[in-house]
Formats: structure tokens, C-alpha cells, sequence
């Protein structure tokens, strides 16, 4: 990893802790009548240190294995996203924007698109890596699979959060339904602006050969004939 990437990562990483460091705070310290009730509020705050912790070790993971295999490492943007995201989670849920109709649909979305981005662009440095030669299509069913998958396995966490620890994260009963419906809406922007990109680059380069056919065609009709 460059310097200037480990650098990058680095300071990341201290947003990560950081984020950690104010939910504890939060969940412990701060007056409740200043953070909404509408979370995963517990006597800790146990959505946000499963998120970040979970989401921080995922990422951690990969990197490491990618380097061990002498793969290459992930790019600094995977925990400048990944900060991002949990410091959202955490002022969402430390101010009152939970109370707001929707928001945490809203968010759900946002952050699966995010998150499928990582999946997506992890899928593909794997596929690099071990020259498994995939068709994009099925890049696009293992990112698919993988971020459903998660979003199923957070939802259960949710579950376990209200039953065991206190939170308060269905609120009606299918917000789980409709958590993984939003969280899918995510994903497809992801995927359709994908597929979109991919389209135009092969009309570009579409039209870039024709038009270098073209030339090719008209300099050779142009070059003086031989006489017999």
C-alpha cells in the first residue's frame, strides 16, 4: 500500500474509533431527551457498536487476506465509505431525524447503495485476483446474493436487539419487510447505474473503432496505385 493510501486509511480508521468513542458516550453519558427513540438505543448503544464493529471487521478481513495472497490491498475509499456510513448511522440516531416519517427507510436505501457499491467492487478485485474470468452478470448475482444476505442478517440482529437488549427497531409489523424492500432499492440503483456506465463505454468504444475503420479505410483508398 502506498504511503500516501496508508495515510488515508489511517485517518479512517481514527473516524471509526471516533464514532465508536460517541456512541459509547451517547449511550452511556448523554441525556436521552436529546437522542431519538426511534433506535437501537439500549443501555449501550448496541445497533451502532454491532454496525461499526461488524462492518469495520469485514473490511479489515478482506484486506488482510487480499494481502496475504499477495493480491493487492483495498482502495482507501472502502473505509472512507464505511466511516461515512456510521458516522451517519450515528447522528441519525443521536439527533431526532429518526422521528422523521421514512427517514430510516430513506437511509436503508442510501446506505445499500453504498454497501453494495463495496460488495460490488470487492466481487471484482476477487475475480481479478483469482482470474475466475466471470461475466458481469453473475458479478451482479453475487453482489445481489452477498448484500441480501447481510441485510437479512441485520435484520435478525434487530430482532435480537428488541428481545434481549432493550432497543427499540420494528415498529410496526413489517418494518423488516420493508426495511429489506428499501434496502433492495438501494442495491438496484447500484446495479442499473452499473449496467447504464457499461453500456455507454461499449458505444464509445463502439464508435471509436468504427470511426478508425472508416479512416483506415479512406487513407488506403487514397494511396497512389502502382503502375503495371
Amino acid at each position: 500500500m502506498k504511503s500516501s493510501s496508508r495515510k488515508l486509511v489511517n485517518i479512517f480508521r481514527g473516524l471509526l474509533v471516533l464514532v465508536i468513542l460517541l456512541g459509547l458516550y451517547n449511550g452511556l453519558w448523554a441525556d436521552p431527551k436529546y437522542r431519538s427513540q426511534i433506535s437501537s438505543w439500549g443501555e449501550i448503544w448496541y445497533g451502532l457498536m454491532l454496525t461499526v464493529l461488524l462492518s469495520w471487521g469485514i473490511l479489515e478481513g478482506v484486506n488482510y487476506f487480499l494481502q496475504r495472497h499477495k493480491f493487492g490491498h483495498l482502495p482507501a475509499y472502502f473505509w472512507f465509505i464505511t466511516a461515512g456510513l456510521n458516522g451517519g448511522d450515528l447522528f441519525g440516531s443521536a439527533s431526532l431525524l429518526f422521528e422523521i416519517r421514512h427517514y430510516d427507510k430513506l437511509t436503508h436505501s442510501i446506505n445499500n447503495f453504498f454497501v453494495a457499491w463495496l460488495v460490488f467492487a470487492m466481487v471484482k478485485q476477487i475475480n481479478q485476483s483469482y482470474h475466475f474470468k466471470l461475466n458481469r452478470f453473475l458479478i451482479y448475482y453475487l453482489t445481489f446474493a452477498t448484500v441480501n444476505v447481510l441485510g437479512v442478517l441485520y435484520e435478525v440482529l434487530e430482532v435480537i436487539g428488541d428481545y434481549y437488549l432493550g432497543a427499540v427497531n420494528i415498529t410496526s409489523r413489517f418494518d423488516t419487510t420493508s426495511d429489506l424492500i428499501f434496502n433492495n432499492a438501494g442495491l438496484a440503483l447500484l446495479l442499473i447505474s452499473d449496467l447504464v456506465i457499461q453500456k455507454i463505454q461499449a458505444r464509445r468504444l463502439a464508435k471509436a473503432a468504427n470511426a478508425e475503420t472508416i479512416s483506415s479505410t479512406a487513407l488506403g483508398s487514397d494511396a497512389p496505385k502502382s503502375s503495371s
